[in-house]
């Protein structure tokens, strides 16, 4: 690709950035924009109006329709860039989802693993705040949407790989500790998806979470002495 057709791509995208749910049209009037910069505008655009408008009424009562008037395309765009709602609004999913785990990845890489999962939990919450609509979609709406489409949005197979891994790691800084139970990753991320759902649903803030979250993860882990001096600091 060319640096006029990245710089292109840069600033469509740019214009449709933000929280996913947060709908933002290029500015009206003449543009030098390519066409692949404003179809990559106009999908930005239709990702974060799947997201907003399952936010606010939920997958079911979520339509095309909708989705195109609030992104402001046209439905020959819509078809040109998914093949129906659920393309749409899972590609908005995983776009999304991989942003929070390269996060959650970024953090793993601290000192101690203690501290990884420290910077990881606030990482996390803190994500999920600043991106509200996103947070109701995909913790609320999606499990309405069906099982299908829930198994294929919530694909959390790189967060077992980070903590299985968070468990090799403690168990190198800490030979001591017992073997690490294969069920103990997939038990975490559950475990915190769920305390997190929980806390969207009732409109509650998420970073007060942070320690009950951190003793949680460490716990599980390793074991409750550590959990005590992990929260500790």
């Amino acid at each position: 690709m060319s640096p006029a057709r990245r710089e292109d791509l840069a600033q469509a995208l740019g214009n449709a950035a933000g929280e996913p749910g947060k709908v933002q049209p290029l500015k009206r009037g003449r543009h030098k924009l390519s066409a692949e910069a404003v179809r990559a505008s106009q999908r930005e655009r239709m990702m974060a109006a799947a997201i907003e408008l399952v936010a606010e009424n939920g997958y079911e009562k979520t339509n095309v329709r909708q989705i195109v008037s609030r992104a402001r395309v046209s439905f020959s765009a819509f078809s040109q860039a998914f093949d129906d709602k659920a393309g749409c609004f899972l590609s908005a999913c995983e776009r999304s989802a991989d942003e929070l785990l390269t996060e959650m990845y970024r953090a793993a890489g601290a000192t101690s693993w203690i501290e990884a999962v420290r910077t990881g939990t606030v990482a996390y919450l803190q994500w999920w705040e600043e991106h509200p609509s996103f947070a109701r979609a995909y913790f609320l709406g999606m499990p309405l949407a069906g099982s299908e489409i829930s198994e294929r949005g919530r694909n959390y197979d790189g967060y077992r790989t980070m903590f299985a891994a968070l468990g090799m790691r403690a168990r190198q800084e800490q030979p001591e500790l017992p073997p690490l139970r294969e069920i103990v990753p997939s038990a975490i991320v559950h475990a915190v998806a769920n305390v997190v759902r929980d806390q969207v649903r009732d409109n509650q803030p998420l970073l007060p979470l942070c320690d009950s979250v951190i003793y949680l993860v460490v716990k599980l882990l390793a074991d409750e002495a550590t959990a005590h001096a992990a929260i500790k600091g």
